[in-house]
Formats: structure tokens, C-alpha cells, sequence
């Protein structure tokens, strides 16, 4: 067996650059670059809630509240995964070792910074329930932005609930959904739909870019050695971390149903 079986510096640099499409949330984030190790923390800017609206009589003047932004501290996390490739599949002229490693630990990766990333998106304290999932729910669910109903909005919705709203008159159906930065199925009530497992059935969310932040350490580490033992290659990748829920006004909880 060769002493080395993938080119490791092109397969860190291909997780990294393909890091954004393959995670649902990562270019709604606010993503910075952080140099830190895991176990270690860091403190991190997070904007606070204003509190719900309130009736108001006529005449009565609104009462204002002043966005105020603290900071968080929050520890930096590591995730790996490792594979390996035996003598056999080496030899097998059919298996692409480079393609298939780059394949799978990237997907790997993904999966594990998604996930925190809607973790922390599920913290938002902005939570509000509608009858249906229609237009005339999703108005009533905007509404808990207040006046801030300008800048763009997506709505994360599971495949279960996508099937609803195509029913939706009012549903727009995007044929060019892997255009742009963000995978659109489509859009309704001006928000762009966007499909994942990650959230539940009746529970989507409206959020605007930045509800979340990523840091993430530059660069993914990719090791390999060979176990002489087994006739193997192991190949091992890990990415260092940290998420938060970066500013609360800029997502809402739906919970659809009574």
C-alpha cells in the first residue's frame, strides 16, 4: 500500500468552500472566523429581544424600547468523523477514493454544524400559533415582526408542510430553486420557502438573515495515516466551532393548529 492515498490538502479545501451549500442555514447566518480551540470560549456579540407589542388605545403614545446588544459566552465545540479504505477497496478500480472521501466526510461535517445551527435558532423566544398554514396564517405570524417587515424573509417549512402550501393559491412555484444562495422551493406571502428535515411538521419558522451566527475556526483539518494492521487508510476531518442565537427579533416560532 502507498503511504498516502488521498491529496489531503484538496479534500480540507473542498469541505470548506462547499461548507455553505451544504448546510440549509449557513448562508442565512451571520458566519465570522474565529481562532480558538475546543473547550475554549469566546464571547460573542447577541442582540436582545424588546418584548411582545401591546394593545394601544387610541391617542396613547407607543411606548419605545431601545435595542440593546450584550454579549454572550459561548464554548467553541469540535466535531470529527473518520472513515478508512481497506486494501480491497484500493484496488478496486471502480471506487473513487478522493471523490468518495470528499463525499462523505463533507456531508458529515455539514450535518453536525446544521444541526447546532437550527438548535440554537429553536431558542428564539418570538413563538406564535395560526389555525393553518396559509397565507392569512403566515400574515397574522409576520405581524410579530411589528414595523420591521421590509428586509427579506424565509420561511423554513418540512416537506410535509411544503405539500400544503403548494395547495396554496397564493403559492409561487420556483423551477430555478438551486439558483442564488439560498435553495428556494418556492415562495408565498413574499418569503422565500425553503425545505428541511431539520424542522418539524407544524412548526416552521420566519426568520431574516443573521437570526443565527457561526463562528467556525478557518480551515478543516483532514489527517490519514496508515494502519499497517488492518491493510487500511484512515482518514479523519474535523472542524472546530461555536453557534448562537445571534439576534432573537429576527426569528419567529410558529406552531400551526390550536
Amino acid at each position: 500500500m502507498a503511504n498516502t492515498l488521498i491529496v489531503k490538502e484538496m479534500l480540507a479545501e473542498f469541505i470548506e468552500t462547499k461548507l455553505t451549500d451544504a448546510v440549509k442555514l449557513m448562508p442565512l447566518a451571520k458566519v465570522e472566523n474565529m481562532d480558538a480551540e475546543a473547550g475554549h470560549t469566546i464571547r460573542v456579540p447577541k442582540t436582545a429581544y424588546i418584548g411582545d407589542a401591546v394593545e394601544v388605545a387610541p391617542g396613547v403614545a407607543i411606548d419605545l424600547e431601545n435595542i440593546t446588544q450584550d454579549s454572550v459566552t459561548v464554548e467553541v465545540g469540535k466535531v470529527a468523523k473518520g472513515l478508512y479504505f481497506t486494501v480491497e477497496d484500493i484496488n478496486n478500480a471502480f471506487m473513487d477514493i478522493q471523490g468518495e472521501a470528499e463525499k462523505q466526510l463533507l456531508k458529515a461535517i455539514a450535518s453536525a454544524v446544521e444541526k447546532d445551527l437550527f438548535a440554537e435558532l429553536a431558542k428564539t423566544s418570538l413563538a406564535v400559533t395560526i389555525p393553518t398554514l396559509d397565507t392569512d396564517g403566515l400574515a397574522d405570524a409576520v405581524a410579530m415582526f411589528g414595523e420591521d417587515i421590509e428586509e427579506e424573509m424565509f420561511l423554513l417549512v418540512n416537506p410535509a408542510d411544503l405539500a400544503i402550501l403548494r395547495k396554496d393559491d397564493n403559492f409561487i412555484f420556483n423551477a430555478n430553486h438551486n439558483a442564488g444562495e439560498v435553495k428556494s422551493a418556492g415562495s408565498v406571502f413574499g418569503m422565500e420557502v425553503v425545505v428541511t428535515n431539520r424542522v418539524a411538521q407544524g412548526a416552521p419558522f420566519i426568520i431574516k438573515k443573521d437570526a443565527v451566527a457561526l463562528y467556525i475556526k478557518q480551515g478543516v483539518l483532514v489527517e490519514e495515516e496508515k494502519d499497517i494492521v488492518r491493510q487500511a487508510h484512515n482518514i479523519v476531518a474535523t472542524q472546530h466551532y461555536a453557534t448562537v442565537l445571534h439576534d432573537e427579533t429576527r426569528a419567529i416560532k410558529i406552531t400551526v393548529g390550536a
